[in-house]
């Protein structure tokens, strides 16, 4: 447990514990499927249930009252009920060079983002890539990639800071990879 607390000159000290039972269950599922020559869908769903038990405040705490059980204000951090991710990668060949188109979504529950901090809202980014390869230069071959992150700009708390603020996602992000082969 990573708590943050105090009063006065303390009100940024922060204390790391160990605490109590954790039982975690959960299946995972992975599809991929050819749907033509040179098309796959893929997709990736992720379940967890997490529990925690006898969390019990050590006698070496600062921030907490030694003995006192903690475990209904206690969470698991980072851990989203639901996640899952769906992709989409198409190839085609033009003039002996290769163009592939790449699109992907994930997803995540919300999430407790540390052991005692309130939760942060669901997430879901849109990624995509366009990649020209195979392009015959006199003894090398070249490589373009076009690419964008977070598609539609989407900002979200990702981690809530208690006393300093919050974290966000990253932006949009886009750029150009070129790539030289010889």
């Amino acid at each position: 447990i990573n708590t943050v607390g105090g009063t006065g000159t303390e009100a940024a000290l922060q204390e790391t514990l160990n605490f109590g039972e954790v039982e975690i269950d959960g299946i995972e599922l992975d599809i991929l499927a050819l749907v033509g020559e040179t098309t796959t869908i893929g997709f990736n769903y992720v379940y967890l249930d997490g529990d925690l038990s006898d969390v019990i405040v050590p006698a070496e705490s600062v921030l907490n009252v030694p003995g006192t059980d903690i475990t209904d204000v206690t969470y698991l951090a980072q851990m989203p009920e639901n996640a899952y991710s769906l992709t989409l990668d198409h190839g085609f060949t033009v003039a002996n060079m290769s163009l592939d188109a790449h699109l992907d979504y994930s997803y995540r529950d919300d999430v407790n983002s540390s052991a005692v901090l309130t939760p942060v809202g669901d997430l879901g980014l849109w990624n995509a890539r366009l990649s020209w390869s195979d392009i015959a230069l006199s003894d090398a071959t070249a490589s373009v990639s076009v690419w964008v992150k977070n598609l539609t700009d989407e900002e979200e708390i990702v981690y809530d800071l208690a006393q300093s603020g919050n974290q966000f996602n990253t932006p949009r992000t886009y750029g150009v990879d070129f790539k030289l082969n010889f």
